[in-house]
């Protein structure tokens, strides 16, 4: 049987909370008002997906995908499948030494800085600097 490895993606997601900030910032960032069920503990948010309706509750992780669908995601999976990235823009002719190694945008291409020491080098899709 053949292997596969998952694509590096970037996602933005945002944890439910019960807390009147995060929900304003929950329903910005899926671009509409969202309803939470206060009836019952934890809280829940129903979710339209592809595959139907998904109940997200507290600390679940609220995931947009790279076709800007929304998806809920149990805490302990979001930490085992996903890590910070940092985001930024790395100019042509000096990357700063104090900036850590992971993934970036590189302009409109996305990035791994593999090592910047006196020799700037980013390997994507489209080489961008370094030899």
């Amino acid at each position: 049987m053949a292997k596969y490895r998952k694509k590096p993606v970037i996602v933005e997601a945002i944890q439910l909370i019960d807390n009147d900030e995060i929900l304003a910032k929950i329903s910005s960032f899926m671009g509409k008002a969202i309803m939470i069920d206060h009836s019952k503990r934890p809280i829940t948010l129903n979710i339209e997906t592809i595959e139907g309706t998904m109940i997200a509750t507290e600390y679940d992780y609220i995931i947009k995908g790279v076709n800007g669908e929304f998806y809920p995601c149990k805490p302990d999976i979001f930490e085992k499948t996903y890590e910070k990235a940092e985001t930024g823009y790395a100019g042509t002719d000096k990357l700063s030494e104090n900036v850590p190694k992971g993934t970036y945008w590189i302009g409109d291409n996305q990035g791994e800085l593999v090592n910047f020491n006196g020799m700037e080098k980013v390997i994507s899709n489209k080489h961008i600097k370094g030899e």
